[in-house]
Formats: C-alpha cells, structure tokens, sequence
C-alpha cells in the first residue's frame, strides 16, 4: 500500500482484529505520514483496504 501512497513515512501495520460481529468487522492498522497527510492517507487506505477486502475469501466468508 506505501508505494500506492506516497505520504505514508512508516508502515501501514496491521495491529489485529478488534471486533467482529454480524455487521462489522473492525481492523486496527497503524502508520505514520507527512505531516498534515493523515486525514486524506486515512481515506486513500480505507478505500484500498476495502477494495482488496470485497475481493478476498474474507469477504466471502463473512457475507454467509
């Protein structure tokens, strides 16, 4: 994902899954930026995460 988005300094990492249940699953992921970039990498690896996520088993899986 660092090389989708050049703002991120350090990482991403994925800390582990937090909560799972029937609507959500939340995901912890941590990584540094240029300063003043958090708001729009925040948005830009949302949208990767969510992308490769619809594309994978996981989601398969989660959706029975």
């Amino acid at each position: 994902m660092k090389h989708h988005i050049p703002a991120i300094v350090e990482g991403p990492t994925v800390l582990g899954v937090e909560n799972i249940n029937t609507t959500e699953t939340v995901i912890r992921v941590y990584a540094r930026t240029e300063n003043g970039e958090q708001a729009r990498v925040e948005r830009e690896m949302r949208k990767e995460l969510k992308m490769a996520l619809d594309q994978s088993e996981f989601a398969k899986v989660s959706a029975t």
